[in-house]
């Protein structure tokens, strides 16, 4: 496959998904790929965010003439049908729902991130590393942002406004130059073994 088949392929999926309320907007297409019959959807962390089925590309085609024959034969078909998307349903409406809650947790430790990169550089032109010096704010019904009690831009933890996820807090040490990633729950989505990310 070669790099303008790849990236039609990349933008056929993202098209079938957004159209079924699925939007990707950290999705990188340099790091997602073809695997056999799928195509793994990545973000620019490398995470996984999506495989789909490439079969499924060729399930949405129409006929530009259809015929009666086809009309007659759905109409007994039409309760299996029925059964048929309904058990699909059941299947992937989860998957859907995982995959937004791993896109909002992805937005969530971006801005995370970005708030230490930009307390670095007001650190560094202005000598200043208030909370307030971070720009970068969490856009989310899901999070909010809480600072720490010295309200300091180098650390800030997002809190979740629901049972559904744990909190994520990020923190750099100036002096070491090193990050510290905690997260609450590890039985959570985006939290690791050792409560970290």
């Amino acid at each position: 496959m070669n790099k303008m088949d790849k990236n039609e392929l990349h933008q056929k999926i993202i098209k079938k998904l957004s159209l079924q309320g699925i939007n990707f907007l950290n999705v990188d297409p340099e790091k997602s790929c073809r695997v056999k019959n799928e195509y793994h959807l990545y973000d620019k962390e490398g995470t996984l965010l999506f495989k789909y089925k490439l079969n499924n590309l060729s399930l949405n085609k129409t006929n530009s003439s259809p015929s009666l024959a086809g009309c007659l034969i759905l109409i007994p078909l039409a309760p299996g049908i029925l059964l048929f998307i309904a058990f699909i349903s059941a299947i992937f409406i989860p998957a859907i729902e995982s995959t937004k809650t791993k896109i909002t947790i992805s937005k969530t430790k971006e801005v995370l991130i970005n708030r230490i990169k930009e307390c670095l550089d007001s650190n560094n032109q202005k000598g200043s590393s208030n909370f307030t010096d971070a720009s970068s704010l969490i856009n989310s019904d899901d999070f909010k942002l809480e600072q720490n009690k010295d309200s300091s831009c180098f650390q800030a933890k997002a809190i979740p406004k629901n049972d559904n996820y744990t909190w994520f807090q990020i923190e750099y040490n100036l002096e070491t130059g090193k990050f510290s990633k905690s997260c609450g729950d590890v039985s959570k989505q985006g939290c690791n073994e050792g409560n970290t990310w």
